[in-house]
């Protein structure tokens, strides 16, 4: 093996070397495109989750809110005072005899 074929097959795997480099960056450009792009959509999954979870907690919070208020305003509550007759069956029969 001379020096100039030694020569020439270090250069041939040197330019073997740079276009696997290059194919390696691109590759890795790709990935770091995808990551970023999935980076994003989880984001949007996210506040998608969390706005539906502070809406559900709002309406349970309206909703108990209501449900408090109504417990605790004893002015918006009327009282039921009316007494319902009861007589009793002794009574009935009182009754009778006189």
């Amino acid at each position: 093996m001379t020096d100039g074929e030694s020569l020439e097959k270090l250069l041939v795997y040197q330019q073997d070397l740079v276009a696997e480099e290059e194919c390696i960056k691109k590759m890795i450009d790709k990935l770091n495109a995808q990551a970023h792009a999935l980076q994003v959509e989880q984001l949007h999954i996210l506040n998608a989750i969390n706005s539906k979870v502070q809406e559900t907690n709002e309406t349970t919070t309206n909703g108990t809110n209501a449900l408090l208020k109504k417990e605790i305003d004893p002015l918006s509550q009327k009282l039921d005072l009316t007494v319902s007759r009861y007589q009793s069956s002794e009574e009935d029969e009182d009754d009778m005899e006189d």
